[in-house]
């Protein structure tokens, strides 16, 4: 079974849902939707890439298609890389590796899309590496960026603003050996996003907020472990990466889109009948968990569900998941006039990575095979 709650350990050293869109400050509301009345989505699998001689997938984070078709894949765990395929799966060959030279990766690093036929990688503390498509459609090094001077804060990109511009958090480090009560007091932070240039200057600072998780806390022999809480209503961010962006909002029931002055230029409402959290709902989540830190979870889960657990976005659509369990993923597609256009189905070994107008692509986690990639299409 996949549980959506996964524990990190540290060592020491829309169901119904009404939808209607308003301009800037306007307050119209619609009428309720329940998902499991909207008509299925057509959806196919296309695709699929598993491990060959040439690609022995460990543990894939990240996955994206170009406007080519080409499917770049980065790697966290067996060889630490970046590697391409083309549209149809046929392996084109090793962008990064891991390594100390030019162009080479470090254990730790950020992965951003430029949308643009090119993507950077953020290693720490400040360093930025960008890769673009030579004249044989191939992805190559072509160069890196470092600030001269340590910039005072660590900034972690995770996204493009614009041409030249990024999105970027504060990267938050643990002295010591903090205390988990003080740490478990509150189940959310605010998190501000700043925008940075090429050198790592704060070009605007923050320029939003969002309100983020923080994982449940425990402390054991050697240093301490994190575990996700399921079902918190957290916001999700997602930039178009030509200066303008969106919010995803559950508890005021909104998604905002803003445009490069970050100006809100629509709103889209909608309202969830409220789902309660169910014996089975925290059983599926957190089966795995051993007693005492699953009560302790427990007792910080929400009486209901959010409106939605993750969101993906295009120009033209909104990949909202609704539900989990071991039937599978639910999911709803919902464009920006606020029409909820149908809902789709994946198997819960699915973990969606990246949503294009009619595909989706996703990592299939099974037990039996490894890790492959999967590529769906659907018909809008």
């Amino acid at each position: 079974m996949i549980h959506s709650s996964r524990a990190a350990i540290i060592l020491m050293a829309l169901l119904s849902l009404s939808i209607s869109c308003r301009d800037n400050n306007s307050s119209t509301v619609g009428t309720g939707i329940d998902y499991s009345t909207l008509a299925d989505i057509p959806i196919t699998l296309e695709l699929e890439i598993g491990e060959t001689e040439e690609f022995i997938p460990g543990e894939i984070d990240q996955v994206f298609a170009d406007s080519d078709g080409d499917i770049i894949v980065t790697d966290r765990q067996s060889s630490i890389a970046i590697d391409q395929f083309d549209k149809e799966g046929n392996y084109e060959g090793r962008i990064a590796k891991e390594g100390r030279g030019p162009g080479e990766l470090q254990r730790f690093y950020q992965f951003a899309n430029l949308g643009d036929g090119s993507f950077m990688v953020f290693m720490f503390p400040n360093s930025m590496l960008f890769y673009s498509k030579n004249e044989n459609g191939l992805y190559s090094f072509k160069e890196s960026f470092m600030p001269e001077i340590p910039p005072k804060r660590r900034l972690s990109i995770s996204s493009k603003f614009q041409d030249g511009e990024y999105f970027a958090n504060n990267i938050m480090v643990m002295d010591g050996r903090p205390d988990a009560n003080e740490y478990n007091k509150d189940n959310f932070r605010t998190a501000y996003l700043s925008i940075i240039d090429k050198e790592s200057n704060v070009v605007k600072d923050s320029v939003l907020s969002l309100k983020n998780p923080v994982s449940h806390m425990t402390l054991i022999e050697r240093g301490f472990r994190f575990d996700d809480i399921p079902f918190q209503w957290t916001d999700k961010f997602h930039s178009f990466g030509d200066g303008t962006y969106l919010i995803a909002r559950p508890d005021s029931s909104t998604i905002t889109l803003y445009d490069r002055d970050h100006s809100i230029s629509k709103i889209i409402e909608f309202k969830v009948t409220p789902r309660a959290v169910t014996p089975s709902d925290l059983e599926y989540e957190l089966g795995d968990t051993d007693q005492p830190i699953r009560s302790e979870i427990e007792n910080r889960v929400t009486e209901f569900k959010p409106p939605y657990l993750s969101m993906w976005a295009t120009k033209q659509h909104i990949l909202f998941l609704t539900n989990e369990s071991a039937e599978g993923k639910d999911f709803a597609v919902v464009d920006y006039d606020g029409n909820t256009l149908g809902k789709i189905t994946l198997s819960e070994l699915d973990e969606v990575k990246y949503f294009t107008d009619n595909t989706i692509y996703t990592v299939h986690n099974s037990p039996e095979t490894g890790d492959s990639i999967r590529k769906y299409t659907i018909k809008i």
